[in-house]
């Protein structure tokens, strides 16, 4: 265990509360619809409450969601607590997304031709995958912070 201090905690609690496609779809859909109920949740995803309330303990003991009220007079009324992706969260997701996916390539790139340096000629190329990646990775830069 002598490398696993080399990664501090609170980035294994992260990773580790990540566990399943459950847990990992909640912590998305809060990431992108922003706050949100524990009853819009657990109708969106058509979880029983005991289902969703595992998941978001998870994702708040992770560090990834934050469990908030709007005021103070709201502790202990469960109607009033909601959810929202903490600043962690947020950063830790973005991560991921720019390491999977390249960095936005050039207009010619994305256009299906690709420029010689020495001749300047435009070569055409197949440009499906590439397609996909840019435009996921514009998606991906809509909602992230």
């Amino acid at each position: 265990m002598q490398y696993l201090e080399k990664v501090p905690i609170e980035i294994r609690d992260a990773i580790q509360s990540l566990s399943t496609d459950a847990v990992w779809a909640v912590f998305v859909a809060i990431t992108l619809e922003g706050e949100s109920y524990f009853t819009e949740l657990k109708n969106r995803f058509a979880a029983n409450p005991r289902q969703m309330d595992r998941i978001l303990k998870k994702l708040v003991d992770g560090g990834l969601v934050a469990k908030k009220i709007q005021k103070l007079e709201d502790i202990g009324d469960r109607r009033k607590v909601y959810y929202e992706t903490t600043r962690f969260g947020r950063k830790l997701l973005s991560t991921l997304y720019d390491i999977v996916l390249p960095p936005e390539k050039p207009t010619s790139i994305a256009a299906g031709t690709k420029t010689s340096e020495k001749t300047g000629t435009k070569t055409p190329y197949s440009t499906k995958s590439v397609t996909i990646l840019v435009s996921e990775e514009a998606e991906h830069r809509k909602w992230v912070m």
